[in-house]
């Protein structure tokens, strides 16, 4: 294969993997804020751009070595996404940003409490999905140490 046809192949998986999440992103979070549904409507608004969501497809391919399945963590791979994706609706805030990726910001669209409110939301959320999937999946290793890494991580960005 050409290094041009290999560029293809790892853009294609990597989109293909941006798919996946974003399906799950749409379809789990609706559940997993139920009874609020302004943050509903919030959130479908900030999942509207699918973006490349390389995180997830990093989590995959280091997964593969480990002989893990990508489905068993796909709820990781949508935990670190929300948690971008709240750092970003934060730091629009912070920089009071009028746009994201060339769309009005949730700052701009709603305001402050309500973007501060989605995306500690999404963050909480996210943390929150990741912590289950390492609870649920006895196969998954060092639980404790990757959350503690993204919360610290989180800090340093904010």
């Amino acid at each position: 294969m050409t290094s041009s046809g290999s560029r293809e192949l790892v853009f294609d998986n990597i989109l293909e993997n941006s798919r996946i999440i974003e399906g799950w992103l749409k379809e789990f979070c609706p559940s997993a804020l139920i009874g609020h549904q302004d943050l509903i409507m919030l959130w479908r608004e900030c999942t509207d751009d699918i973006g490349l969501r390389l995180r997830p497809f990093l989590l995959h391919l280091s997964s593969q070595p480990g002989g893990i399945d990508f489905e068993d963590i796909l709820p990781i791979a949508a935990g670190i996404e929300m948690v971008q994706l709240s750092t970003l609706i934060i730091d629009d805030v912070l920089d009071r940003s009028p746009l994201r990726n060339n769309r009005p910001s949730v700052f701009a669209k709603r305001g402050l409490e309500e973007a501060i409110s989605i995306g500690t939301a999404i963050s909480s959320e996210g943390l929150s999905l990741i912590a289950r999937s390492f609870s649920v999946n006895s196969g998954l290793k060092n639980g404790l140490p990757i959350i503690k890494l993204m919360t610290e991580t989180m800090s340093n960005v904010y």
